[in-house]
């Protein structure tokens, strides 16, 4: 079947701020457009708003979009401010899953470098992110997650810190798995493989994850790692001895079946 385009709630004005928590129960994904939100409030609160909004994006699981003027300059120099960018660096630090170039893009100079500055900056302050993985998962709400799952879930995340894994590899249908545990911002790349379309698209928006569609429905945790390995081998993204830990399931028509191994790279 076709993909249902997604919706994207842009927040601009203080009632929406206001109506954020149920806006997020409707939308797919969110934008703080901090140039008409400025214009409908006092120009000092959109910092604060634009946390504000970060916040509640993250604990409910909805990507969200930082957007307008956050290489400003760039539209005529070949360089940003220093503000502008500590404020990219900033909007990934609030928790942000994506930034978003407009006039650097779409009139400016200098297009293609101002995506390349965005993306050192925003790759660099990924590096100082504080993991959340102490935190509440945050799989028992929107979700249908057992007890099990949650457990399995936690197990693998403080695992794959503790063993400096280079990979996370969780096996989702809905992708809910793999949006709850890039809240927690770990410092360890998701790979979440889905036999969903639908579940993949959304989750190219979110923090820390590449989502491969691939089918996973009779795959044993042997043919995951097998499958993983391969992937590896065809991009030469890590290195032999590297380990993995991985989230799956022994047998998707039953549930309860969680598990999680840790693997070490052929």
């Amino acid at each position: 079947p076709a993909l249902v385009p997604w919706i994207v709630a842009k927040i601009e004005k203080p009632e929406a701020v206001d109506d954020l928590d149920a806006i997020l129960n409707e939308t797919d994904v969110v934008m703080v457009a901090r140039g008409d939100l400025g214009v409908e409030v006092d120009i000092v609160e959109v910092p604060v708003l634009q946390k504000r909004i970060i916040a509640a994006c993250n604990r409910a699981r909805v990507p969200v979009i930082t957007a307008t003027q956050m290489l400003e300059s760039m539209i005529q120099n070949e360089l940003p401010t220093r503000a502008e960018a500590t404020d990219v660096a900033n909007a990934v630090l609030d928790g942000t899953d994506a930034v978003m170039l407009s006039g650097e893009t779409a009139i400016g100079r200098h297009p293609a470098r101002a995506v390349t500055t965005m993306s050192r900056i925003t790759r660099e302050a990924a590096q100082v992110l504080v993991s959340r993985s102490e935190l509440p998962l945050g799989l028992t709400t929107r979700t249908t997650a057992t007890e099990l799952t949650i457990a399995v879930t936690r197990a693998a995340i403080q695992a794959a810190e503790r063993l400096q894994a280079r990979l996370l590899v969780l096996v989702t249908r809905s992708g809910i798995t793999a949006a709850a545990v890039s809240e927690l911002r770990s410092p360890v790349p998701i790979l979440a493989l889905t036999d969903s379309a639908r579940s993949a698209s959304l989750l190219t928006l979110t923090w820390g994850v590449l989502p491969l569609v691939t089918d996973i429905s009779r795959q044993s945790p042997q043919d995951v790692i097998a499958f993983v390995e391969q992937w590896n081998r065809d991009r030469s993204l890590l290195q032999s001895g590297d380990r993995l830990v991985m989230v799956g399931t022994t047998d998707w028509s039953q549930p309860g079946k969680d598990l999680m191994l840790v693997h070490a790279l052929r």
